[in-house]
């Protein structure tokens, strides 16, 4: 509440930053809207006065919204396009903040739903616009803030499932660009248009299959086009098409205008805007929607009011501008074609203040009956069913009743959404509320104990809110400390239980980075680090005054938590600054790169162990390093953090705990926790967080809470952090095992790699199937539960071998008479797996023979008859007595397991020998 907004019925809400909106085409209850990092919400009663939204989108794996359209054919569906257009400053090689650029989202059930679209073409695109035509998808991409792909328009003809680049493509008409704006006509789904930056706006009348350039019909849209950095395109409902071109990085708008007939002609309007300045519209601020019932009227929205609101430089708006606004607030036109062009200064006969008063002079039709305004840094406009204009921007999104007149108002219908960009955030114990610096919407902090509705701590001159933190060792007595971005506005305010606020001067500190980071000493919490340019500045009375570290004159990273005192040693330093840590020990002491560079890259945030200062973890992009000797070595603890996705590590906190000391870490995937026992070994941390990026954390110990803030989805709460159970971890491993002797089968198997509690609590070790574990390949699971009932589980394969080989019979006598007949014996075998298996036998060769009473071998083969076929010898004729007769059986198994026999008889006399 009592954001930077005019008289924003009902309590001057605001939000954050939303980046696009849908009106659905016959309620006008519902509405949708894509947060810039807070995914896609859905309200059912928009035009209740406090609306209920619903996340929809919050597990996705990006929530970074850069476009949101509906099918024109059916309002069930939905596409979604992932692209980062926050205000808030992104690291290398990225320029923005956001969400993984990972396409598209689609869904078929009014958002109930989503389908993932992750074509290689879309992945690490910025997607700008977005375009559902039945079967075929249209999406465009830019640059604007870097890190992603080459841009372009790309196009699906089966719903998706593949996608070809249209944009440079051979026979297209549309020549190789990044994508500003994609807009539909509404009286044809086959006609669409495209503003490719600093080139030109093409026309399509298939559905984006070909495309040809109109904006170069007229020279003057066409010089406005080659130097163009944004560009907003709007149709009618009767097919005239409005365009809105800007240049520069101040936004200067270069060309407003229409076309009648698709862009074959085009008529010039003035560019709108107060005494003050010209409407400018600075990336992605920037918004133009056409009048559904009147396409006569054409509305433009830009960055902000200007003035000299505050004369007397006491922080109180005293001077309100030429229509009326007090601060910084939204900068919003109504424009009339069929008005006469003509400027009087910046103010234009075609166009009236869609804000603030009535009563100007130059501009009598503008207004609004209660002398509102919506927050600064428009973004989009439509309308609903019902005429009225719906606007989301930096400060969520508000409603104008009467929009092409002034007798209507702005109203916030913010509601419950939850789309703030908390990039800092801090708790205070005394009262058991969240304070927090917000990217758009200032400093803010909760109105009560786990209320989700949070009151701005400035009123006025607000902007983006810097980084913050809370003194509450004194019980009842909370000194809270905010400022806006350059250390703006730099406030003490103590509470006890009313609040009182004091502007410290900070005197002989550096240079304020545009977010400053803040520490409060932990031994002596009237002491204060500021990372600012050039040097860390300290205050030893509350920011009353200030000096320069002595030592590195270095400027610390501005999104790196540091670490300020420690119960062994008030004067401790840690900062990331760059690639390196730096550290000081001593009071006076100079500030020193640690001895052992750090591995990790770019310092995105330091922690130390309570218990010893020369214990302390830091992060990188995605990397996690600990030292155990102040920063001479540092050892890698990254493990699988990264495993499922986990990047963009931005916070770092070190819980103390009766069980086991935690070491937790932010990332855009959540909240991750690694144990003091199991270093690199890492956990998610909760359930419920959606997938914005977690920004900050705060850790407190006396309620045991950990605060995160997060970019784009607002502040979440964990309580009983430290004695949170960490499950078991299970760890597998592939066996392969023999059969147990005699069977085909084995028992007493385990998968067991080492499961292991990170408490070192007791665990129990479940099998599934637990076996025994028949011939061949099973799937088993190992489950592993510990005391408190927390549960693993891993997956593996128990491969059983057979390698016993079979056993052989001859089924023959040892001795024979000379047979009458001829005689046969049948050999056969028998193995552990035969049933499984089968096992074969075959003789594969005989011998006939008899030994002289010296001993001497005589062979007898040509004398016996002998045949034998597979398994069976027949003896015809035994060759006399005393030979012997002897034949060779092999087996095998069906696992390939051979052996074999000789077999032997003795011809003997009759009456001398055994059947």
């Amino acid at each position: 509440m009592n954001g930077q907004v005019q008289n924003l019925m009902p309590n001057n809400e605001v939000a954050g930053a939303i980046h696009a909106v849908v009106a659905h085409p016959t309620d006008p209850d519902i509405l949708y809207v894509g947060a810039a990092n807070g995914g896609v919400w859905r309200t059912t009663n928009a035009t209740a006065i406090n609306p209920t939204w619903t996340p929809l989108t919050d597990f996705e794996q990006s929530l970074s919204i850069g476009a949101l359209e509906m099918d024109p054919g059916d309002p069930m569906v939905l596409l979604a396009g992932i692209g980062r257009f926050s205000s808030f400053g992104g690291d290398p090689p990225f320029r923005i903040a956001g969400g993984d650029l990972s396409g598209l989202l689609r869904t078929t059930d009014g958002g109930n739903t989503w389908t993932p679209i992750a074509d290689p073409l879309l992945v690490g695109e910025h997607i700008s616009g977005v375009a559902s035509r039945g079967n075929i998808l249209l999406a465009g991409a830019n640059d604007f803030f870097g890190g992603g792909g080459v841009g372009g328009l790309f196009r699906s003809t089966d719903t998706g499932a593949t996608w070809s680049q249209i944009s440079g493509g051979v026979g297209t008409g549309l020549p190789a660009g990044t994508v500003d704006d994609l807009a539909g006509d509404p009286a044809d789904s086959t006609r669409l248009y495209v503003a490719l930056q600093g080139d030109g706006i093409y026309r399509t009348d298939d559905t984006g299959a070909t495309w040809a350039q109109v904006s170069n019909n007229d020279a003057t849209l066409n010089t406005a086009m080659l130097g163009s950095t944004n560009t907003r395109i709007a149709v009618a409902n009767d097919s005239r098409v409005f365009v809105l071109v800007t240049s520069g990085s101040t936004g200067v708008v270069t060309y407003i205008g229409f076309s009648d007939d698709m862009g074959m002609t085009w008529t010039q309007m003035d560019v709108p805007g107060t005494v003050e300045t010209s409407l400018q519209g600075r990336d992605e601020l920037m918004g133009l929607v056409a009048d559904p019932n009147n396409s006569d009227i054409v509305y433009a929205s830009g960055i902000s009011q200007q003035g000299n609101f505050d004369t007397d430089n006491d922080g109180v708006p005293d001077t309100p501008n030429s229509v009326g606004a007090t601060d910084f607030h939204a900068h919003m036109f109504r424009g009339d074609v069929t008005r006469a062009r003509g400027l009087t200064g910046n103010v234009s006969n075609q166009w009236d203040h869609l804000t603030h008063a009535t009563g100007n002079i130059l501009m009598p039709n503008g207004g609004t009956a209660s002398t509102s305004a919506p927050h600064a840094d428009s973004r989009e406009m439509t309308f609903d069913v019902n005429g009225n204009l719906i606007e989301v921007g930096d400060g969520g999104v508000t409603r104008r009743t009467s929009p092409a007149d002034n007798t209507g108002d702005w109203f916030s219908i913010n509601g419950d959404i939850q789309v703030t960009e908390l990039h800092s955030i801090a708790y205070d114990t005394n009262f058991d509320i969240i304070i927090g610096g917000t990217q758009d919407t200032g400093a803010i902090e909760q109105t009560g104990t786990g209320s989700t509705i949070w009151n701005s701590v400035r009123p006025f001159f607000q902007a983006d809110g810097g980084k913050v933190a809370v003194d509450d060792s004194v019980a009842g007595t909370s000194v809270r400390y905010f400022s806006n971005q350059n250390l703006g506005f730099f406030t003490r305010r103590t509470c006890n239980p009313g609040c009182t606020d004091a502007l410290p001067a900070l005197t002989g500190r550096g240079p304020a980075q545009f977010y400053t980071p803040l520490d409060i000493n932990t031994n002596d919490p009237t002491r204060l680090l500021l990372g600012t340019v050039g040097g860390l500045s300290e205050s030893l009375d509350q920011g009353n005054t200030a000096s320069i570290v002595p030592g590195a004159a270095v400027t610390a990273n501005s999104d790196a938590a540091m670490v300020y005192g420690h119960p062994n040693n008030v004067d401790l330093i840690y900062v990331g600054a760059g690639t390196q840590v730096f550290v000081r020990t001593t009071a006076g002491g100079n500030l020193t790169a640690t001895a052992g560079a750090f591995p990790g890259g770019r310092v995105f945030g330091v922690t130390v162990d309570p218990a010893d200062e020369d214990i302390a973890y830091a992060i990188g992009n995605a990397t996690v390093f600990q030292t155990v000797d102040g920063g001479d070595n540092w050892t890698d603890i990254t493990g699988d953090i990264t495993e499922d996705g986990a990047g963009t590590f931005r916070a770092i906190e070190y819980i103390e705990s009766t069980m086991n000391d935690r070491i937790v870490v932010g990332t855009n995937a959540g909240v991750f926790v690694t144990y003091e026992g199991s270093l690199g070994t890492w956990f998610v941390l909760g359930t419920g967080l959606p997938n914005a990026p977690v920004w900050d954390l705060d850790y407190d110990a006396t309620d045991d809470v950990l605060v995160a803030g997060m970019l784009g989805r607002s502040a979440w709460t964990l309580a009983n952090a430290s004695m949170l159970n960490a499950p078991p971890v299970a760890q597998c491993m592939d066996v392969t095992v023999p059969t147990d002797p005699g069977m085909c089968e084995a028992t007493g198997v385990s998968v067991d790699d080492g499961s292991f509690d990170p408490e070192g609590k007791p665990i129990t070790l479940e099998q599934i199937p637990p076996g025994p574990y028949p011939l061949g390949m099973t799937d088993v699971t190992l489950l592993v539960t510990d005391d408190q009932g927390a549960t693993d589980s891993c997956d593996a394969k128990i491969t059983v071998e057979d390698v016993e080989p079979p056993t052989v019979f001859c089924n023959a006598p040892d001795t024979i008479v000379p047979p009458d007949a001829p005689i046969s014996f049948t050999a056969s075998a028998a193995d552990n797996c035969a049933a499984e298996t089968g096992v074969s036998t075959v003789i594969t060769a005989f011998d006939c023979f008899k030994f002289t009473k010296k001993g001497k071998r005589i062979d007898k083969t040509e004398s016996c008859q002998i045949s034998f076929s597979g398994d069976t010898i027949t003896i015809l004729d035994s060759g006399g007595v005393d030979d012997h007769i002897t034949w060779t059986v092999e087996a095998e198994d069906g696992s390939g397991n051979q052996a074999s026999e000789e077999c032997e008889v003795l011809v003997v006399n009759p009456g001398k020998g055994k059947p």
